[in-house]
């Protein structure tokens, strides 16, 4: 086994409501795990300057070197050459990318930036989507998800689930929704040799994690994709869910991306199927921070630059908010 190490977050500041929110979350982690902070913002030299976008993400979260060694970067061009830039230069085991302020249907043919992130940078993707509870990002990790899906074979995120949950002290939940049986189910028995019954499902994914550290709890339905997937999240209060991190080329090109956590609860973390970085080894034990004060002003912090933007308050005003 390798040694442990600190969980090494590369954060992608894009100034967005989730991205506010997602403060509180990094709060969370760095209380309970080893850390170290990059926030990195991308711009568009055409439109801004780059001591304007310094400036700008000077004023975003502020106290975050009391939680964890932090940097932090500016460069222009395309997000995804610098994050590629960034990773061959200084490596990081989890990209945290929360979601951007879009409005209106997926424009077809454009493909997703985080979906792109977790296909093409090899490291796993934390991210919010727009319907995220903000309350689960204010408080501690106490129960993690992991989706294991019947019509897919990848279960490399399983390890890392294991793994978060371990380290964060918190109940693991592995589900699974099974489809209804029906006259076709023989067919897709053939082409899935996965348990249709709920009892043999259960086997079959307990025999995936017969080394964890503790014993998981398992969650089998029946149902199909994105509504089983959030009455399941319900029904165990996941804080945090894993997810495989491969779409169908179709959903990529119709602009639906990462579709099935983008519309959940709570926090996802997408593992794909060809990683730079190792399963996790985590270390226990908070970096540099002072707490109570620290963590209830990153809280209003997130919440405030959260509302004042659902509020059409302007940038100047959101950068004051997080100073």
């Amino acid at each position: 086994m390798f040694n442990s190490h600190s969980l090494d977050i590369l954060l992608l500041v894009n100034f967005s409501d989730a991205c506010f929110g997602s403060i509180p979350a990094i709060v969370q982690i760095a209380e309970t795990l080893k850390v170290r902070l990059t926030m990195l913002h991308v711009y568009n030299p055409a439109r801004t300057r780059r001591s304007d976008a310094e400036a700008q993400l000077d004023s975003f979260f502020p106290e975050a070197h009391r939680y964890a060694p932090c940097h932090r970067i500016v460069v222009p061009g395309s997000l995804i050459e610098a994050v590629r830039r960034h990773l061959k230069v200084w490596p990081v085991n989890l990209i945290a990318a929360p979601a951007a302020d879009t409005r209106g249907i997926p424009r077809i043919g454009h493909r997703s930036t985080r979906s792109r992130l977790v296909k093409e940078c090899g490291v796993p993707v934390w991210t919010v989507g727009r319907r995220v509870e903000l309350q689960r990002l204010t408080q501690p990790v106490r129960n993690v998800a992991c989706w294991l899906d019947y019509y897919s074979w990848q279960t490399g995120h399983l390890a890392f689930a294991m793994e978060y949950a371990n380290k964060l002290n918190a109940k693991l939940h592995l589900l699974r929704a099974l489809p209804e049986i029906h006259e076709g189910s023989l067919i897709l028995g053939a082409l899935r040799k996965g348990a249709l019954h709920p009892g043999g499902a259960s086997k079959e994914i307990l025999a995936l994690c017969a080394n964890a550290p503790n014993r998981p709890g398992v969650h089998v339905s029946s149902g199909e994709g994105r509504p089983a997937l959030v009455r399941m999240l319900r029904e165990c209060d996941a804080d945090v869910v894993f997810l495989p991190g491969e779409e169908s080329s179709l959903a990529e090109w119709l602009g639906f991306g990462l579709r099935l956590g983008d519309g959940i609860p709570c926090s996802a973390i997408y593992v794909g199927d060809h990683l730079s970085a190792p399963v996790w080894n985590l270390e226990t034990g908070a970096a540099n921070r002072a707490v109570g004060a620290l963590r209830d002003g990153a809280r209003l912090r997130g919440q405030l630059g959260v509302a004042g933007v659902r509020k059409g308050v302007g940038v100047a005003a959101i950068s004051w908010l997080a100073s």
